[in-house]
């Protein structure tokens, strides 16, 4: 009705995970799909939230989430476009709501689908009856602890994850435990994965289609092909034929005890006292930015996690807001290494206070030694944040010369903690303002 033809490894899916026990309920409470990238998970999801949406009367709210925004927008749209082409489903429909952060559909006797990017507090105050953790690779426990006792009261529920296989990190290690329960059966999980082991023959094309359930229909083996003669052999396994580790993240050059003793809780923002610094990082594709605060807490330095979000349209203009209420003493980049340089000159063009703490000058060493330093003697004191724990956690040395920086490529998304080295070097050095160019008079 909905024009979805599935291919039958999709249909082998749904109904492995919609297998019902006798009292009439889903014999799996947790169903999770691993599988390499562009085989159609998300022709599974459309065809699962149209039919809790359609024909489930009992659920009531079905919620569909990504850890990226763009993510779930894109899957609320193919599933959009899925039921304004069937008018038997639009006569159906209530609403379709499009305002950004609120999309969703609702049906006329009160079902809802809605789309959400996942946070701490994305769905607090909602009892869903179905929830869709897409995108599972990158899923932190504060995520997760948030979201699933939302479901506790519900009479059937049911958590789908879906993913690609797990990516070396902390990011991935709560798909990577999932993961490890379902490989050893555990019973309350409907668990399908398409994978190859570690240390198989790449270049077997026959274990291509092992891992890849949709190759040779919808996926290319030209493609592959292709693929296989430009990548590493690492990225290769990992992206095509699913292979990952299940060690979890390997501890980081930062001493964690040490980190977590100084951890405080404030209920306002009263905490960013003045003076304030804030120190600005993106990053490595440059489409993910963190500010990180840094304030005297007495004694300490003080960090706290301000701002951390996908996309790139909302930072002048949400800086200069923040630059206008708080009045900090300076926003701080990295002019030479970082992802986040590119807005530097729009900061400065937009008046706001900006200092460099680069590597030629020699700032950008000491700054991650002072911090480094600080931590390790607890003089700092932080506010929990899951994106710069975890780059604490999974920190790593990268020497240029004989200097240490924070390695960028560790497998760990290090920018929350590249963003307060930042911060801290802003708030305690007299650095020179960066210089302001000419196209900032005119």
């Amino acid at each position: 009705m909905a024009g979805l033809d599935l291919y039958p490894w999709q249909q082998d899916v749904i109904r492995a995970a919609l297998g019902i026990d006798p009292s009439g309920r889903w014999a799996a409470r947790i169903a999770a799909l691993i599988c390499p990238r562009q085989n159609g998970k998300g022709g599974v999801l459309e065809a699962l939230e149209l039919f809790w949406l359609f024909l489930c009367p009992d659920d009531r709210l079905i919620i569909h989430t990504a850890h990226r925004f763009d993510t779930s927008q894109d899957h609320f749209l193919r599933i959009r476009a899925l039921v304004e082409n069937s008018p038997t489903l639009m006569r159906r429909v209530r609403s379709i709501r499009v305002a950004n952060g609120s999309e969703g559909i609702v049906t006329k006797d009160g079902s809802r689908l809605l789309f959400k990017a996942r946070s701490k507090g994305g769905i607090r105050g909602l009892s869903p009856d179905k929830i869709v953790l897409d995108e599972a690779y990158y899923l932190w426990d504060e995520a997760l602890s948030a979201i699933l006792p939302a479901m506790a009261a519900r009479p059937n529920p049911q958590v789908w994850y879906t993913s690609s296989s797990p990516i070396p990190g902390a990011e991935s290690d709560v798909l990577r435990r999932l993961c490890k329960r379902g490989r050893a059966g555990d019973p309350s999980m409907a668990y399908i994965e398409y994978s190859c082991e570690v240390g198989v023959d790449l270049d077997d094309e026959d274990l291509w289609f092992d891992a890849n359930p949709s190759l040779g229909g919808g996926l290319g083996i030209e493609t592959l092909r292709s693929n296989r003669a430009t990548m590493t052999d690492e990225a290769f396994g990992a992206e095509h034929l699913g292979i990952w580790s299940e060690n979890e993240a390997d501890g980081g050059v930062i001493d964690l005890d040490a980190w977590n003793t100084n951890t405080i809780d404030v209920a306002d923002a009263s905490w960013l006292a003045d003076p304030v610094c804030f120190g600005v990082e993106g990053n490595a594709s440059g489409d993910c930015f963190t500010v990180v605060a840094a304030v005297h807490t007495g004694e300490r330095v003080g960090l706290d996690v301000v701002r951390h979000d996908y996309g790139t349209g909302w930072l002048l203009d949400w800086a200069i807001g923040v630059n206008e209420r708080q009045s900090p003493k300076a926003w701080v980049f990295d002019p030479k290494f970082s992802t986040a340089d590119l807005f530097m000159a729009d900061f400065i063009a937009a008046g706001l206070p900006v200092i460099e703490c680069g590597f030629t000058d020699r700032n950008l060493p000491r700054a991650t030694a002072g911090l480094f330093d600080d931590i390790t003697n607890k003089r700092i004191e932080h506010l929990n944040h899951p994106a710069l724990d975890a780059a604490v956690a999974g920190a790593r040395w990268r020497f240029v010369g004989e200097s240490r920086l924070w390695d960028r490529k560790a497998g760990v998304a290090i920018a929350p903690l590249v963003a307060a080295t930042l911060a801290r070097f802003g708030l305690l050095e007299q650095p020179e303002p960066a210089p302001v160019p000419f196209a900032a008079y005119t």
